[in-house]
């Protein structure tokens, strides 16, 4: 991959630092399969490097990768006190001599051009029985004009995305489709009304007034479909 710096526009990013009860939901599906060795690939301006930080077991090392100067910028400022974290500017690529037991990408994967590649790398860099956690947007149909503009390649199925794990050798432990209400939402604002922006009031209202229900909901009845897709995948 290409690692020259550049910059990412962070309104998204920015907007999405206050979906704490979101991120806070996805987390309680990776606790269980974090272990004490953990990479984020893609870390961003820390948002959910913060929750992997609060649920994972002392005593552990944590690298970020982020491969934008501005994000990065603001990570190196953010974690500068942490001793347990490791930043690197730049792309994941395979770790030869660097094995770790868990990786974890939120909202990354369908940035990645070339994900067959990518999934390779990370099995061939996990130690036997490492775990990939992985989170991503789901249904071709909702695929807009706003994921084009996040530089998104495309969303995922559970068949996509079991086919893509499976080639690479990953065993599947967690499959499922994830805010089913959020199909609805998404759909209308950025396939009908084809906005091309998120705006932090809209993520307020809806961690704080939409999340929380549904979330409740598909503890009980896992969902047919959704509007993103939650795997846990381990290395045989």
């Amino acid at each position: 991959m290409n690692n020259e710096s550049f910059s990412y526009e962070t309104d998204e990013l920015e907007a999405l630092r206050y979906a704490r009860n979101y991120y806070s939901w996805i987390i309680t599906y990776f606790k269980p399969h974090i272990g004490s060795s953990v990479v984020e690939v893609g870390a961003g301006i820390g948002t959910f490097s913060d929750f992997i930080i609060r649920n994972i077991a002392e005593p552990y090392s944590l690298s970020l990768y982020e491969p934008a100067a501005n994000n990065f910028e603001q990570l190196s400022e953010k974690y500068k006190h942490n001793p347990n974290l490791k930043l690197i500017q730049g792309y994941f690529e395979y770790q030869s001599d660097n094995k770790f037991d868990t990786l974890i990408v939120n909202n990354v994967l369908e940035h990645i051009e070339d994900d067959a590649g990518f999934i390779e790398d990370v099995y061939k860099s996990l130690i036997s029985s490492g775990r990939l956690l992985i989170f991503v947007p789901a249904l071709d149909f909702l695929y807009s004009d706003f994921d084009k503009s996040l530089g998104h390649f495309r969303r995922y199925s559970k068949d996509s995305l079991s086919e893509l794990l499976n080639r690479s050798g990953f065993k599947i432990k967690v499959i499922r489709y994830f805010n089913m209400l959020g199909i609805l939402s998404w759909y209308f604002v950025f396939k009908i009304l084809k906005k091309k922006t998120i705006n932090i009031a809209s993520v307020k209202f809806y961690d704080k007034n939409i999340i929380p229900v549904v979330r409740k909901v598909e503890s009980v009845f896992e969902p047919p479909a959704g509007q993103n897709l939650l795997v846990v995948a381990e290395k045989e």
